[in-house]
Parts: structure tokens; C-alpha cells; sequence
């Protein structure tokens, strides 16, 4: 009895691991803070699964990205009111998030870092934060029709996703109205218009496939 169950350990440790699975066993790496491992896995969906396999390491580093909690206005006055930050130190991809959004809830948290995940590079551009922004929009805009009770949530980070998910919502096909946003942006002012991998034609493609995922759930709910 004791050779079979050996046997049947060493069939199983021989098993292929799915990609899935791949991914689910470097989640724990990406952050030691349960919240964010949870709003992480929450990117798993057919809007934000992008960000996703980003963050759990399919970006330029080939490894995963760190997520923490941190006081943002150490690196600089001008972030200190920042909701999260995207960061690279020594070839390491991390997101930082502001401390005071601790206690947020996992949802909110998942919509946030959806779109800090495309930050990948040292390379910034008006394009990479039009589309950053419309994926995060998308992505509670999911949330959101997934479960409607978010709605009560009432929090500054609440406010910012739901304006967020307006402006993407308003005019998703083209996301007039993030372009506004992120163009009205002081903080977006000596940005170049495009980057690598976001081009005019890259952004087109990049909405055009957003929008395909979104109008999908928005059909299958019904709303």
C-alpha cells in the first residue's frame, strides 16, 4: 500500500503545471499583504487579465512586480497626494500604493493597480496614461456590474474610481473623455505624446481591445 501511494506522489509531482497555476504560485511574492494579494487575484477576469499576468511577471524583467503600502512623499512633495505609484529601482518593477488607502477595500484597490501594472519601462507618455487610466475605469466599471453594492462604498478613493469609470463609460469606443483627463493633467505636462509600445495606432489597438472585453460583460449582464 505504501509503493502505491509513493507511486501516485511521484505521478502527480510529474504532472504539468497549467499557466494558471504558474502564475497563482508567484502571488505570494508580489506582496506579504493579504489585501493586495486578494486585489491582485481579483485582475483575473477577462477586462484587466493583462495587468493580471503584468504584474505575477510577464513584463520586460521577467519577474514578478512588488506591490506595498508606502508613504509616497519620500520620493518627492509632488507625490505625496498620489493614489499609487508605479516605480523601478535596480531593474525591479514596483507599484507603490499611499499609505492612506491601507484600510480600502480589495476591489477599489484591484481597479487602482490595474492600471499602475502597465508601467513597465522608464519611457512615460501622454498615450501609456490615457490608456492606464481607461483600463482602470474598465476594470471598476467590471467590478461594478459584477457587484452592484460597490456602488455604496464612500471613500476618496471611491470617488476617484467611480469619475474615473464616467469618463470611461461616457464614450468607451474611443475614451474621449480620459484623453481630456489625462491631457488637463499638470502632472502629465512634460510628457512626450507617445512611448514605446504606445503609439497613436498602439493606443487605437490597446482601446479597441479594452472595449471589446468591456462591451462583452456589458452583454452577458445585461446592462
Amino acid at each position: 500500500m505504501k509503493k502505491y501511494i509513493i507511486l501516485l506522489i511521484l505521478i502527480l509531482m510529474c504532472l504539468p503545471v497549467s499557466a494558471k497555476d504558474k502564475y497563482k504560485s508567484k502571488l505570494k511574492k508580489v506582496s506579504g499583504d493579504k489585501n493586495i494579494q486578494k486585489a491582485v487575484k481579483l485582475l483575473d477576469n477577462p477586462v484587466s487579465d493583462d495587468s493580471y499576468f503584468i504584474i505575477l511577471g510577464d513584463n520586460p524583467t521577467k519577474k514578478n512586480i512588488k506591490i506595498e503600502f508606502k508613504d509616497l512623499k519620500k520620493y518627492g512633495n509632488k507625490y505625496a497626494e498620489f493614489e499609487a505609484l508605479g516605480w523601478t529601482n535596480k531593474g525591479r518593477l514596483y507599484i507603490y500604493i499611499n499609505n492612506k488607502n491601507k484600510n480600502e477595500n480589495v476591489y477599489l484597490l484591484s481597479s487602482l493597480i490595474s492600471g499602475r501594472a502597465i508601467n513597465v519601462d522608464n519611457e512615460l507618455s501622454i498615450n501609456e496614461e490615457i490608456y492606464s487610466w481607461a483600463l482602470e475605469g474598465a476594470t471598476w466599471g467590471y467590478y461594478l456590474k459584477k457587484m452592484p453594492e460597490l456602488n455604496k462604498l464612500n471613500s476618496n478613493l471611491s470617488n476617484r474610481e467611480n469619475f474615473i469609470y464616467q469618463c470611461y463609460s461616457k464614450s468607451p469606443q474611443d475614451v474621449k473623455y480620459i484623453k481630456r483627463l489625462v491631457i488637463a493633467n499638470s502632472a502629465y505636462d512634460n510628457y512626450d505624446k507617445t512611448s514605446t509600445g504606445y503609439s497613436d495606432r498602439d493606443l487605437n489597438a490597446k482601446i479597441n481591445n479594452l472595449y471589446d472585453a468591456y462591451a462583452e460583460r456589458e452583454y452577458v449582464t445585461g446592462f
